[in-house]
């Protein structure tokens, strides 16, 4: 809930700052007709809703959308595997010329984190849930800028009155399923 009422306010106020940009723009170049104030209003309804999408497909495009962090065998694995690589290529150095192979490397990086004390695991678990917390706020305020930009691609449409088209009807089989 939090997530869209942050959603809506954002859009509300672009949707405004448009509408009050294309009625001062409007209102210094057009003249006083009104034969054409019902379609002009549409008009500069359905601009300012389009410049407030552009606005808001920027906002969203200037933000890549958050990564999940790594668990805590991945990041125990990424901070670790050049150090095992390294130990395993000098090990098979004195008996071959070969590097270390990434199937040998994998399962001694397993060995090592089953090896591990259960306090050492902690520090990677507690380092994982604050980099989960952070994940997630930094995905709902990227949610939040694609959910007002799905508000105003409907206001769009109910504007330009396009018909949103239903769902195909479920067929004899998914009835009986549900």
């Amino acid at each position: 809930r939090k997530r869209r009422l942050c959603g809506n306010t954002l859009g509300l106020t672009m949707i405004h700052q448009a509408i009050n940009q294309t009625d001062q723009s409007s209102s210094s170049s057009s003249s006083t007709s009104s034969s054409s104030t019902s379609s002009s209003s549409k008009a500069s309804e359905i601009t300012a809703l389009t410049m407030a999408y552009n606005i808001a497909l920027q906002t969203l495009q200037a933000t890549t959308k958050p990564k999940r962090p790594p668990n805590p065998f991945i990041a125990y694995g990424n901070e670790m595997r050049v150090q095992i690589r390294q130990e395993l290529t000098h090990a098979q150095a004195l008996l071959t010329n070969d590097i270390a192979k990434p199937k040998a490397v994998a399962t001694e990086l397993g060995r090592r984190w089953k090896s591990l004390h259960p306090q050492d695991q902690a520090k990677w678990r507690d380092a994982y849930k604050q980099a989960f917390a952070l994940y997630k706020t930094e995905q709902n305020e990227w949610r939040g800028k694609r959910d007002v930009l799905k508000q105003i691609q409907q206001q769009i449409d109910v504007a330009n009155n396009v018909i949103q088209v239903p769902k195909k009807p479920a067929n004899a089989y998914m009835k009986y399923q549900a």
